[in-house]
């Protein structure tokens, strides 16, 4: 029990502990050796690694990709050296430190403050997918109820109108997913979703309290809350929102123009992570366990729990069109208020150079 306590301690910190942490690090990245990503060498120039500021949440399930790439040593063998800032919660509080200077590289979600980020003037770029939504493997985000209310979905969707409806914070990726259940239940416009708390350990005490019936949730929250009895999985991630992207790696402009063979040698090391994902075919081996319980923080007897491990995108394409539409629920919410152009977003050239087969979809 007290290794799932500390998870949701992890979860539950505030995000202003990760700002701290980040502000003030050195302008990091060695010479690129290249005017831009296309013409990068292999091995830095002179042996000298390449040094990337990277914030992400080792704890998120999305992210298991990097933590593999740092345990292996991948980023190293492509001569990069990681400064890692490990966030304690969201990555969206991080965004201005990003356009600053202070990272290089976030990994983050699909959320509505990664399109304002972009209108209000912060100069950053998404390079690459690390993770989606698909059949056969866990999906990081899943709608849950409690068993009553599950039964009552069942037999008539519609039945979710007169349900109390939780979604996370707002903007987050499990608010659009929620939303995206209440657009294919025929209830747009008809069904408000609260967002109470934001932190996943507060939304299972709401359930144990008796405060909601249906919510959307992360894992390994969701799974936790299934084994206490509190809810069940009603309908998963990747049957709302099949290939939906989850794991997205954005960049300062200022790093891509200054550094580009830093970007592609660290999505090349990225890559190795996520062929080893694959390669594992939704299956916990025993070095995939070993490695989500150092950085996930959780116990190693509810991996098999999970079902499945989350899913790798094979070629780190970014899905415009996934873009558009989750901008779109989010504008209809008035959560983002002046759309952007998606395109504008995408720098595609990193997973061309690393010989991918792509850019933007």
């Amino acid at each position: 029990m007290r290794s799932y306590t500390r998870w949701a301690a992890l979860a539950a910190l505030p995000l202003l502990f990760a700002a701290l942490a980040a502000c003030g690090s050195p302008s990091g990245g060695g010479p690129s050796g290249a005017e831009n990503a296309a013409d990068c060498p292999v091995q830095p120039p002179n042996g000298q690694p390449y040094s990337v500021k990277l914030a992400y949440n080792p704890t998120l399930l999305s992210a298991l990709p990097i933590s593999i790439a740092l345990e292996k040593g991948y980023f190293t063998q492509e001569g990069v050296t990681p400064e890692v800032t490990e966030l304690p919660g969201s990555a969206n509080e991080m965004f201005p430190q990003l356009a600053r200077g202070g990272l290089d590289l976030l990994a983050g979600g699909l959320g509505a403050p990664l399109f304002n980020a972009r209108h209000q003037g912060f100069d950053v770029k998404i390079i690459m997918a690390y993770g989606a939504n698909k059949e056969g493997y866990l999906s990081t985000v899943s709608i849950v109820a409690t068993p009553e209310a599950a039964a009552r979905l069942q037999a008539d969707p519609s039945a979710l109108k007169d349900l109390r409806l939780e979604q996370l914070a707002e903007g987050s990726s499990a608010s659009l997913l929620m939303q995206n259940l209440i657009q294919q239940s025929g209830l747009g416009g008809q069904v408000q979703a609260k967002s109470s708390v934001a932190a996943p350990p507060d939304l299972v005490t709401l359930f144990r309290r008796g405060g909601v019936d249906v919510a959307a949730q992360v894992e390994p929250a969701a799974t936790l809350m299934r084994e206490q009895g509190l809810a069940v999985v009603y309908k998963t991630g990747e049957q709302i929102s099949p290939d939906q992207q989850g794991g997205l790696m954005v960049a300062s402009e200022q790093f891509l123009k200054d550094n580009p063979c830093a970007a592609v040698a660290f999505a090349r090391g990225l890559q190795k992570a996520a062929e080893d994902l694959r390669a594992g075919n939704g299956q916990w081996t025993p070095e995939l366990s070993n490695i989500a319980v150092k950085y996930w923080k959780v116990p190693a007897d509810l991996l098999p729990k999970l079902g499945a491990t989350p899913y790798a995108s094979p070629d780190g394409r970014v899905d415009t069109t996934g873009l558009s539409q989750a901008q779109d629920v989010y504008a209809k919410q008035g959560l983002v208020t002046v759309p952007i152009d998606v395109n504008e977003l995408v720098d595609g050239s990193i997973v061309d150079a690393i010989g991918t087969g792509g850019g933007q979809k």
